[in-house]
């Protein structure tokens, strides 16, 4: 077997190449870990050019970057001499190596001139043997390269400078795509919050229309209106003996009427001052709350008997005066729509679940058609005839948007003739919630 003996001249130049690539491995490494490390795109590509260059001991490294359309390349970094001749300059994607290297998905160098076909090489006889670009390729997509011009020594590239320059542009479209993909994000994000606040600009201008429109109900509309209700009621009494029995009767009406767009007002206003008041928790008895109310109901509904049964100690928390609206509404809809029962039957009651009070309120009234029970909570949106069952159309609308200002849900339970059961949660006593 034949030995290799190296003499001393071969192997001192042997050490030294050694020396020469473990160095510029180290330096790969070293570039990887700073590179990975910067999030900023042009900050990251002045870099990359700064470091190939330093590498590859060239007097100047252009980075050339493709559109995501890929329809032009500009330079966004420029390392050495042309900078500022050269930074920042947009080229149409099929001109320059750029547009080559893009097509064909592999570097320029000094062979690859020589191994053109005769009649594109004239195409690009000007790239001398002192240019040398490889391709910036991340996983998603093509991004660019990374071109080297003029050694420092004045000698051509060969295929140790093209290894090493490619080696460098793997790690380098790497931290490429991730600090573009970075900037992405943040671009998105960015334009979220821009959306948010345009959007919160416009709910708060909104709100001040909603205010302007309920201060002008509030008192250009409710003057002439109790002007209306007052002279008919003073012409009844005056004149009211003296009337035929058609005028009475239109008189009366429009009393009635009056009567009725006052109290849809009122129930305006108060949907529409909810969403502003704050919110004040307290602990509550929802048993003794709905005793009081149904003696106040009773009152309006002399002829009806109410069987009130209230399920145990219930215990609640949240807003006194808000919930107070909420079980009032609750059960008066109970009684108007149980009256002609004998009796009207009334089941208040609650349990816990995990972090809720689950609520109830149950009638044996004449029902409705579950199909149609989302449409209750919508203001004016009613599912019997008014002429028939009096009221504004607020109210349920009233009842749902206080118990989701608590941070609960209601929904109803019904079938036509088998009464109804509307269902809500609220926060349970042990865990009360801040007011929004």
């Amino acid at each position: 077997m034949n030995q290799i003996v190296l003499t001393e001249p071969n192997e001192l130049l042997l050490r030294q190449a050694l020396a020469e690539r473990e160095a510029e491995l180290d330096l790969l490494l070293e570039t990887s870990q700073v590179l990975s490390m910067e999030l900023d795109v042009d900050r990251l590509l002045q870099s990359i050019a700064d470091k190939a260059r330093a590498i590859t001991h060239t007097r100047t490294v252009l980075i050339p970057i493709i559109n995501t359309e890929c329809t032009e390349y500009t330079y966004r970094a420029v390392s050495g001499e042309y900078r500022d001749e050269i930074l920042g300059e947009t080229l149409p994607l099929d001109t320059g190596i750029c547009g080559w290297i893009w097509r064909n998905k592999q570097p320029w160098w000094q062979e690859t001139l020589r191994q053109l076909p005769p009649e594109e090489r004239l195409r690009w006889e000007q790239a001398n043997d002192n240019l040398m670009m490889v391709p910036l390729i991340g996983k998603k997509r093509f991004l660019g390269g990374i071109a080297c011009m003029d050694k420092q020594d004045s000698s051509n590239f060969d295929r140790r400078d093209l290894d090493l320059l490619m080696l460098f542009a793997n790690q380098a479209a790497i931290a490429t795509e991730n600090a573009m993909l970075y900037a992405e994000r943040q671009e998105l994000n960015n334009s979220l919050e821009r959306r948010v606040a345009e959007r919160t600009s416009q709910l708060q201008q909104l709100n001040e229309e909603m205010e302007t429109f309920s201060y002008s109900v509030s008192h250009d509309l409710r003057a002439p209106l109790r002007a209306i209700l007052g002279f008919s009621e003073a012409l009844l009494e005056e004149a009211g003996s003296n009337m035929p029995p058609a005028a009475m009767d239109y008189l009366q009406r429009i009393a009635h009427s009056a009567q009725n767009m006052q109290a849809l007002i009122n129930a305006l206003l108060e949907l529409a001052r909810l969403r502003h008041n704050p919110l004040h928790w307290r602990q509550l008895d929802l048993g003794q709350m709905s005793r009081e109310l149904i003696e106040e109901i009773q009152t309006q509904y002399p002829d009806t008997l109410i069987d009130l049964v209230i399920d145990g100690e219930i215990s609640i928390s949240g807003d006194p005066r808000l919930l107070r609206i909420v079980v009032q509404n609750l059960l008066a809809n109970a009684v108007k729509f149980s009256r002609d029962r004998q009796p009207a039957r009334i089941r208040v009651g609650c349990h816990r679940e995990g972090g809720e009070m689950v609520c109830h309120v149950a009638d044996n009234g004449i029902g409705f058609d579950a199909a149609s029970a989302e449409r209750l909570f919508q203001p004016f949106q009613r599912l019997h005839a008014a002429e028939h069952y009096e009221g504004t159309g607020i109210g349920l609308a009233t009842v749902a948007r206080i118990i989701q200002r608590h941070g609960g849900r209601i929904h109803a339970e019904s079938s036509p003739g088998e009464g109804a059961c509307f269902i809500f949660s609220l926060p349970a006593p042990s865990h009360p919630k801040k007011s929004p």
